[in-house]
């Protein structure tokens, strides 16, 4: 019944610990920390944790039955992307220059 009422607090501080790593926080990591050890207190250290089995430092954990996931085909449809019509702009004439262009500049008296 005492390891029930443990759980939480002790998945509460590592989920402590995960959020100091990622964000670099130290007070964080060490409250986290002094959770850990106040909720577990004869965990081992971070020093002696690759030397004790893993049956010994989380024995009160219950283990969770496996789960078969059954697969399921997701024919999900494909996305329509609408197609907005572009505005109709009427065709200008083109306009015609009855003028003709001289080849020649006209001839300007120098003027004294």
């Amino acid at each position: 019944m005492e390891a029930n009422n443990k759980c939480p607090l002790l998945a509460f501080s590592f989920l402590l610990i995960s959020l100091a790593l990622t964000s670099n926080t130290a007070s964080i990591l060490a409250d986290a920390r002094n959770l850990l050890e106040t909720t577990v207190p004869d965990l081992p250290g971070p020093d002696e944790l690759s030397s004790v089995p893993e049956t010994e430092v989380l024995p009160n954990l219950p283990s969770l039955p496996e789960i078969e996931i059954p697969t399921l085909p997701i024919n999900l449809p494909l996305p329509t992307i609408p197609t907005i019509p572009l505005p109709q702009i009427p065709e200008l004439p083109f306009p015609k220059f009855t003028t003709t262009i001289p080849t020649e500049l006209p001839s300007v008296p120098n003027s004294p």
